[in-house]
């Protein structure tokens, strides 16, 4: 089964090597407040439907929604979107160091 990030114009595709994705809260509020952030933000992909196995990619939450790792803490939604201007909230970019391919993540505030 392919899982694909179900923000609009997101398209990202769950890979091994790729970002986290993490499924929609089965709590009924937290789902709630994960569809309100992301309703309010730029939207779902055209025909998506809410379930148990929807999920979202990491490049929606910020690094402070993160405890340990990849694990998110139980009060992160997504909230990075880009928006129909074209204007994104603050993202992560990514910028090649000097030396051996190592790269470091640069931050629009």
């Amino acid at each position: 089964m392919v899982i694909i990030c179900i923000i609009k114009d997101c398209g990202k595709v769950k890979t091994k090597n790729g970002p986290p994705f993490h499924q929609f809260p089965s709590n009924p509020s937290k789902r709630e407040a994960w569809k309100n952030s992301i309703e309010q933000g730029i939207g779902y992909r055209s025909g998506c439907v809410i379930s148990d196995y929807m999920s979202v990619c990491s490049e929606h939450f910020h690094e402070t929604d993160y405890s340990c790792g990849n694990r998110l803490k139980p009060t992160a939604v997504p909230s990075r979107f880009v928006n129909v201007a074209g204007v994104s909230s603050p993202a992560r970019k990514r910028a090649k160091t000097t030396s051996r391919n190592h790269f470091k993540i640069l931050f629009d505030y």
